[in-house]
């Protein structure tokens, strides 16, 4: 993956150079590829028209494909009730776990911030919220 890629971020003058670098893998259905172009669509950067459906739908098929990183974006989605998603915090938290376990930190950080406050509709758990600090710190991310 390219320095432009990995970079991206909305104020970021990478999602404009690197959009054009998503059409080969795209096309081999690489779902790092599916993610970031999620994030042009929900946009509208990089030449993309803002389209908040398609944006769902790559991300959902990159989570699905196994990348961590959609995994912890369908996890906010679903608990911040978004433009496409209801809030459904069970299955937000599934996602955030997923995520976790397919290496993303930020999914690692949100499972144990909600054991140790309650949040997502569980109980407060020190030791469980630290069982998944313990993942955190494991994550390549």
């Amino acid at each position: 993956m390219s320095k432009a890629i990995e970079e991206w971020h909305p104020e970021n003058e990478y999602w404009y150079e690197g959009a054009s670098m998503l059409e080969e893998p795209l096309a081999r259905d690489e779902p790092w590829a599916k993610y970031y172009a999620a994030w042009l669509y929900n946009y509208g950067a990089g030449g993309y028209p803002q389209d908040h459906k398609r944006a769902h739908e790559l991300t959902l098929e990159a989570a699905n494909a196994g990348y961590a990183r959609a995994m912890f974006n369908l996890g906010v989605q679903l608990e911040n009730d978004t433009i496409l998603s209801k809030r459904n915090q069970p299955e937000a938290l599934e996602w955030y776990k997923r995520g976790a376990r397919a290496g993303s930190s930020l999914a690692a950080g949100r499972v144990a911030e909600a054991y140790r406050s309650g949040d997502l509709g569980l109980e407060i758990d020190i030791s469980e919220a630290e069982k998944w600090e313990a993942i955190k710190r494991e994550c390549k991310d």
